[in-house]
């Protein structure tokens, strides 16, 4: 009779466990420990690099959904700050999708995104925030550095991120990619964190997670171990094509003036998928135009000539626009071959007033030699000695391989005198000598 009771008390435990979720807490804990000790042993450590820690620490992984998951469960307001590119967007909107379907009710969720130029650390978008009043914030994709709490020390708040940072936002509970190779993507990382904390997660965000990876990775990225191999099967069902058409569209609005990030949220989160992104909703004719402006400004600033440093290691190409295009115009760019060359630098003198905002990417030809983008603007910078304390918060930020920042345009100039610029030699109009004319005098 004591054993009966006893087996009964367990039962209604594990019952009462399954409605609170806990077990599922518990057994994400426990695959932890396994994993960690895996992960550590020399037997792990001698085999195919697929059973490496990746996309992040499980420990940060597990973390992240039970942040989530109180969150949701909470009944208090959730503020979702997700960056302007399609990574971010497709993020976010995982983050969105899986707090519905753990309980969180739509008017607790509120959105924010950055003003044009902007960061999350500006204090002016601290104060809109704070006035979402949340008792939890989720920022996505939005970089990382050194920084006060984003809005207070008593908010709860969880970032995840794939940008290169060993320094975070105090108070902050971290979720980052960057220390694991190869990086994932955030929308890579929401996707990991979110399709096991609901059965019907997945299969509502999946093509939101592609979308995202080839935002950031380019169309060319195959799924493929360690990245999660069932993401195959969602580009086959909606093609490369269709995903690409979309990452184009939702990137549109951010890039151009008026910078309404807004649109492109709202047709993501109205669209059940990509073809229906892409062809479909009636928000889509808003992206659409803003993709063709955006397309005619580029035509106009691709063919700008560069100069080069005079090692021949930096090529910049300097454009004035309000849109948001340099970043776009020095991928273009990365065919250019030069024996020395390491960087190619665009920079846009009319992005914001009294501001160069510039965008850095690595030669094609130089992919694979460790080149590091960010610790090469530093070397540069430190030409000058009091240089590098006064460049700021935002000056080589991103990637190794893809950085950028903006500083202002004095600051810029000097910068140019860091990276030491050949001048362009005037090409001599050449004088015909053997005209016409001449022929016929001399032949009388």
């Amino acid at each position: 009779e004591i054993l009966r009771n006893s087996i009964r008390q367990i039962h209604e435990k594990n019952v009462s466990s399954v409605k609170t979720g806990r077990i599922r807490k518990q057994r994400s804990t426990a695959k932890y420990d396994m994993d960690t000790k895996r992960e550590h042993s020399p037997e792990t450590q001698r085999t195919s690099k697929k059973r490496s820690v990746w996309p992040a620490s499980q420990r940060d992984i597990i973390a992240a959904r039970e942040f989530i998951e109180r969150s949701a469960t909470s009944g208090e307001k959730i503020l979702l700050v997700p960056d302007r590119d399609a990574d971010g967007l497709t993020g976010g909107l995982q983050i969105y999708k899986t707090l519905l379907l753990l309980g969180a009710s739509e008017d607790n969720i509120s959105i924010h995104f950055v003003s044009k130029g902007s960061n999350i650390h500006v204090e002016s978008e601290r104060e809109v925030m704070q006035k979402h009043d949340p008792k939890f914030v989720i920022v996505v994709d939005q970089g990382s550095r050194m920084a006060p709490p984003i809005i207070s020390p008593e908010i709860p708040t969880l970032i995840i991120d794939h940008h290169q940072s060993t320094m975070f936002p105090e108070k902050a509970q971290i979720l980052s990619a960057c220390m694991y190779e190869p990086v994932a993507t955030s929308s890579l990382l929401c996707y990991v964190v979110c399709k096991e904390l609901h059965p019907e997660a997945q299969s509502q965000i999946d093509w939101l997670a592609v979308i995202g990876a080839l935002g950031d990775l380019g169309t060319s990225l195959k799924f493929e171990e360690p990245f999660p191999t069932e993401l195959q099967e969602t580009c086959k069902k909606y093609g490369k094509k269709k995903m690409s058409d979309a990452v184009a569209l939702l990137n549109a609005p951010r890039r151009t003036p008026e910078c309404n990030t807004l649109d492109a949220w709202n047709c993501l989160l109205t669209s059940s998928s990509p073809d229906f992104l892409v062809n479909k909703n009636e928000i889509t004719p808003v992206l659409q135009e803003c993709k063709e402006r955006t397309k005619s400004e580029l035509e106009k600033w691709s063919h700008v000539p560069p100069k080069f440093s005079k090692d021949r290691r930096i090529a910049v190409f300097t454009i004035t626009s309000e849109y948001q295009i340099h970043p776009v115009i020095a991928s273009r760019w990365t065919h250019l071959k030069d024996a020395e060359l390491e960087m190619i630098c665009v920079a846009n003198d009319g992005y914001l007033p009294n501001r160069v905002h510039f965008a850095c990417r690595i030669p094609r030809s130089k992919k694979d030699q460790g080149i590091d983008l960010i610790a090469l603007l530093k070397e540069y910078a430190k030409v000058k000695e009091d240089l590098p304390e006064r460049l700021g918060d935002n000056f080589a930020r991103g990637h190794k391989e893809a950085t950028g920042g903006n500083v202002s345009t004095e600051i810029w100039q000097e910068i140019l005198e860091c990276f030491d610029m050949e001048e362009r030699k005037k090409k001599e109009k050449k004088i015909q000598k053997n005209t016409l004319l001449n022929y016929f005098s001399a032949t009388k």
